[in-house]
């Protein structure tokens, strides 16, 4: 027979929301694949992970610190920006 879910106990070794540094690895190199052209949308999920829970975070602050001036295609370009500066002051 069944038991009622409040009766079940958990056990003291093993959490829901614990999974092994290896495969939370795997998850985080997946998401950096999938969101591969898309930087911002990459970093907001990650951000996201490091919230689930104190194994999350420790583990996707590598990742979050991997790339951290990730370039956007509509962004700013500060090479372009410091050689208009430097082509103005010389006029």
């Amino acid at each position: 027979m069944l038991s009622s879910p409040s009766t079940l106990v958990p056990h003291p070794s093993f959490s829901s929301t614990f999974l092994p540094s290896d495969i939370l690895e795997e998850i985080f190199y997946h998401l950096e694949v999938e969101y591969e052209n898309d930087p911002s949308s990459l970093l907001s999920t990650l951000y996201s992970c490091a919230y689930v829970n104190r194994n999350f975070c420790k583990n996707v602050i590598p990742y979050i610190w991997r790339k951290p001036f990730y370039s956007r295609k509509n962004g700013l370009n500060f090479t372009k920006q410091k050689s208009q500066k430097s082509a103005k002051k010389s006029e």
